[in-house]
């Protein structure tokens, strides 16, 4: 066995240590075939005992993607310009979901400042509209633009911070869409990190914005709390 080859080896390489340093040599220990072979197996044993390691994979037998019952067919869009779209960001308010932004639409090669409502129609079917938000109240301009946004639902809306307008143009600007009034709110602060394709979590009535890019080939290891009030 392999065992009792390394352990024969490792004794004469101690005799030849303990030679060369002028102390007794020891004579080697005989340890029967049966000893070893009850060492390993508790040793074995302890080890499938251990809390410590991985679960059996039984416990993960059962774990499969299924069907869905939201084949792309069975959303219905009222319109083709809502279609085809890539890189939104979205959420789900009231058991709706809103596709926010992104990039692409039928025949279109842009990026959109848009909102689609997404709700349950008949049986297995989901009806896609355009969903018309008014302007800021304080008279800012809508948002701009853009894809790779992040979105968070809070208490009072969506929460929508950053994305990229242009290759060289990436923002850092937040947005509330406050729902049900449909209305924009531009987010005060004006110093948050400029990012995209990042990702964000709802805390509280803010978020915690982490990781994405801040340009092309330079990501963020940074994490940002934004309250809102």
């Amino acid at each position: 066995m392999k065992f009792a080859a390394n352990r024969k080896r490792l004794f004469r390489l101690k005799q030849e240590v303990m030679k060369l340093t002028g102390r007794s040599v020891e004579t080697e220990p005989t340890v029967s075939s049966s000893a070893i072979s009850n060492q390993i197996a508790v040793q074995t044993k302890t080890r499938t005992k251990n809390p410590a390691g991985p679960p059996p994979r039984s416990q993960f037998a059962n774990l499969d993607w299924g069907e869905t019952n939201c084949a792309h067919e069975e959303i219905l869009f009222e319109s083709d310009d809502l279609r085809g779209r890539w890189s939104s960001a979205s959420g789900i308010w009231g058991g709706k979901m809103y596709i926010c932004f992104g990039y692409g639409g039928a025949g279109a090669h842009s990026r959109r400042s848009d909102i689609i409502e997404v709700s349950s129609s008949t049986g297995n079917r989901f009806f896609g509209k355009s969903f018309n938000v008014k302007n800021d109240k304080r008279g800012h301009e809508p948002p701009s633009a853009r894809q790779y946004s992040s979105c968070s639902s809070i208490a009072s809306g969506l929460l929508l911070h950053a994305g990229r307008h242009g290759p060289a143009k990436v923002l850092n600007d937040t947005w509330l869409l406050s729902l049900p009034s449909a209305q924009w709110v531009k987010g005060s602060a004006s110093d948050g990190p400029e990012c995209f394709r990042h990702c964000s979590i709802p805390v509280g009535n803010g978020i915690l914005v982490f990781f994405g890019l801040q340009r092309i080939g330079m990501g963020s290891p940074d994490s940002h709390p934004l309250n809102s009030s």
